[in-house]
């Protein structure tokens, strides 16, 4: 008998992470190195379309870094590979049969349109070493949208969302995040990290921001 026991979930991002207790040994899947993945590279996509199990479809990645606004965290691999009700969850996988993403939803008008996204793998893997590293605790939330800052290290808000801990803090659309309790943000995936791994609802901590070329000091607390 197979038995899934849950060990935490990403609300942000719309990752779980389920133990899996078998009395035998398994084959599994690998995570790629996403910042390898290129467009034009294939992509196969498993899942369970409508209840069809063991569904194969094929495509290339068209896109990557898509936001789409649904969730609070995202980096979608864009891809024309269908996917639908059903695939979600299951792998996107690259030629060698790594897995560059975890299927998540398609842009449906009529039928499948060819615009289907899935989580890069990248940020999977942040995910799921903060909810094994915390596990069932509640992820903290700043309430803001981000992509990497232009021309540097950082990362550039793009939207904050209303009466959020980023909006508390002062926070606002065009502020570049330069670190995060003093260490200094690489990128949107650092970013993540840093806050998944390191904090809890309620906790505070002092960020640093760049405004309209002047460095800003600034207190949140997370939600």
């Amino acid at each position: 008998m197979t038995l899934f026991q849950p060990i935490g979930t990403s609300k942000a991002t719309d990752i779980a992470v389920l133990k899996v207790d078998v009395d035998r040994k398994e084959p599994f899947l690998t995570l790629a190195n996403t910042s390898q993945v290129k467009v034009g590279h294939y992509a196969i996509a498993i899942g369970a379309p409508l209840s069809l199990s063991h569904t194969m479809t094929t495509g290339v990645v068209s896109f990557k870094g898509r936001k789409l606004g649904v969730n609070n965290n995202e980096d979608f691999i864009q891809t024309d590979a269908s996917i639908n009700s059903g695939n979600s969850g299951g792998p996107l996988l690259n030629i060698d049969g790594l897995v560059i993403g975890v299927n998540d939803c398609g842009i449906m008008q009529g039928g499948s349109i060819g615009l289907n996204f899935a989580i890069d793998a990248k940020l999977v893997q942040r995910i799921l070493g903060a909810i094994l590293s915390r596990g069932l605790k509640e992820r903290p939330r700043m309430g803001l949208t981000v992509e990497d800052a232009s021309g540097g290290k950082g990362v550039k808000v793009t939207a904050v969302q209303r009466n959020s801990a980023a909006a508390a803090a002062g926070i606002k659309v065009g502020d570049v995040i330069t670190s995060i309790d003093k260490t200094v943000i690489q990128d949107i995936f650092h970013f993540q990290a840093i806050v998944l791994m390191n904090f809890s609802p309620g906790d505070s901590t002092t960020i640093e921001v760049v405004r309209d070329g002047q460095r800003k000091s600034l207190r949140v607390r997370f939600k």
